[in-house]
This record gives C-alpha cells, sequence and structure tokens, in this order.
C-alpha cells in the first residue's frame, strides 16, 4: 500500500510539475505579446508625433503663404487708386 501511495504521490508531483511548465510557458507567451503590443503603441506614438510635427510646419507654412500672397494682391502706394477731390481741388 505504501508502493501505491508513493505512486500517486509521484503521478500527483509530475502533474503538477506539467502544469507548473504549461503557465511558465504561456506567462513567456504573454510577456512576448505584451512586448510586442508596446512596441507597437510606441510606434503609433513617434507617428503621430511626427504627424503633429508635421501638421504645424504645414500651417505655418500656409499662414505665410497667406501672408505672402495678401502682400501681392494688395496695392502698392504707386498702385492705388487716387484720392478723389473736390470740385475745388480739396479731399473729400
Amino acid at each position: 500500500e505504501q508502493a501505491t501511495s508513493t505512486q500517486r504521490l509521484t503521478a500527483k508531483v509530475d502533474e503538477v510539475a506539467t502544469v507548473g511548465d504549461t503557465i511558465a510557458t504561456n506567462t513567456d507567451a504573454v510577456v512576448a505579446a505584451t512586448d510586442a503590443a508596446a512596441d507597437s503603441v510606441e510606434t503609433v506614438l513617434d507617428t503621430s508625433e511626427r504627424l503633429r510635427t508635421r501638421t504645424n510646419d504645414l500651417t505655418a507654412e500656409l499662414a505665410r503663404f497667406e501672408l505672402d500672397a495678401g502682400r501681392e494682391s494688395s496695392p502698392t502706394a504707386t498702385e492705388a487708386e487716387p484720392t478723389a477731390v473736390r470740385s475745388d481741388g480739396g479731399d473729400l
């Protein structure tokens, strides 16, 4: 009977060891997946920051373009329409 009890105990120890190995393997897989997800998040954050910077650059460039376009479309002093004058020569 003691031999049978020892065999059952040995079988249980082996079973627990197998479950422990499975848990360790699954834990390693979860850690690897978490690392991959963290890398993906980091990539998304980097891309988002680059896009934000590029958007700010383009917004500033557009503002400069609009300012330059406004200057080009504004009449210069020589191109401005003459000031209307009264018939007696005074300004209106």
